[in-house]
């Protein structure tokens, strides 16, 4: 999440501030676009699709199928200018077999795909820059279905093996 951040919606692109409220504003434009596709006919059927690939349906092993089909169906790549890809136009280029983004693609598709099952996310800005007071890096956190008053979030980093070390003080959070 550099100093620039612009949004395809569907084919509309939408131009951002630059510093910290460009961080603010993407992580809006995140939930938003998790609660308009999450309820999508084309979410839930997919949804139900990852659930029917392995056995017994339960929610820590729809957690790992959704790792992994993001994994294997998005190359990361680090953009030069950055912008947010729309989930249903992000599905239709893995369809494509054309499917490219960077962290915020990847946190909100696999946040869609989880909001699609019940799950509750939020996206977690971190990595503030120095000088420019924007963030670097985003990364999403879930709960459970019928856990969510009493249980805690959970990260889901799509972009790195393990997890990030971050001051929870010095980042930025917006529950879908």
């Amino acid at each position: 999440m550099r100093r620039r951040k612009a949004a395809i919606s569907m084919l509309i692109r939408h131009e951002i501030p630059y510093g910290a409220r460009a961080t603010e504003i993407t992580l809006d434009m995140m939930v938003a676009l998790t609660r308009e596709c999450a309820p999508l006919e084309v979410f839930r059927e997919l949804s139900i699709s990852l659930s029917n690939s392995f056995y017994g349906h339960r929610d820590d092993q729809y957690v790992r199928a959704v790792r992994n089909y993001v994994g294997m169906s998005i190359c990361y790549v680090r953009e030069p200018d950055e912008i947010i890809v729309h989930p249903v136009r992000m599905l239709a280029d893995i369809r494509a077999g054309r499917a490219v983004g960077d962290c915020d693609d990847l946190s909100l598709f696999a946040g869609t795909l989880l909001a699609a099952r019940g799950f509750h996310v939020q996206y977690r800005a971190v990595f503030r820059h120095p000088q420019a007071g924007h963030f670097q890096h985003v990364f999403m956190e879930f709960k459970r279905p019928g856990f969510y008053e009493i249980g805690t979030w959970v990260p889901m980093d799509l972009t790195i093996f393990g997890f990030p070390r971050f001051n929870p003080a010095d980042s930025i959070t917006r529950e879908a």
